[in-house]
């Protein structure tokens, strides 16, 4: 459909598996897929970039895939800094077809300080509930107290007030 629209394809090989043959399988199959289709129509040839690996075993050094490594965690999300380091390579890879933005950059390092206070750590409720004070529930005992206090020397300054009354008649 996008070939079809004018658009051009990039065949590009994402971060790699710990598990390398299903990378490699992965990319001979789209790379089938699509030269099927094409056999079909070859006007839409020239559309199509192919960036994928050629044979198992071998991987472009300047390609994204190699520069981020093989991944920690198959199931997993890609950290930030080898996501920024894939888009780098990404970038000098396809710099003749595509002008890319630049990422932003962070105002502020962000700096690991350790797990919030209130995540689950090897039990089935937050931390929160694990014998700490709940802030909130805090704040809402002191207004309590505070209103309550207030109601009480309300009442001690009617009663005054009556017992002054009182007194002058």
């Amino acid at each position: 459909m996008w070939l079809q629209c004018g658009c051009r394809v990039f065949l590009i090989a994402g971060p790699r598996p710990r598990d390398e043959n299903s990378w490699y399988r992965v990319a001979t199959q789209a790379r089938i897929h699509m030269n099927g289709f094409l056999e079909d129509h070859q006007e839409l040839m020239p559309q199509v970039v192919d960036k994928l690996v050629v044979e198992n075993g071998t991987i472009d050094p300047n390609s994204p895939a190699y520069a981020v490594a093989v991944l920690d965690d198959d199931s997993g999300w890609l950290p930030e800094r080898q996501a920024r380091l894939f888009y780098k390579y990404l970038t000098r890879q396809l710099a003749p077809f595509l002008a890319f933005d630049p990422l932003p950059v962070h105002k502020r390092p962000r700096v690991v300080t350790g797990e919030p206070s209130t995540a689950a750590r090897e039990r089935d409720y937050p931390a929160v509930k694990d014998g700490r004070v709940n802030k909130n529930a805090q704040r809402r005992k002191e207004q309590r107290k505070r209103r309550s206090e207030a109601r009480a020397a309300a009442r001690a300054l009617e009663q005054l007030q009556m017992g002054k009354t009182g007194e002058t008649e």
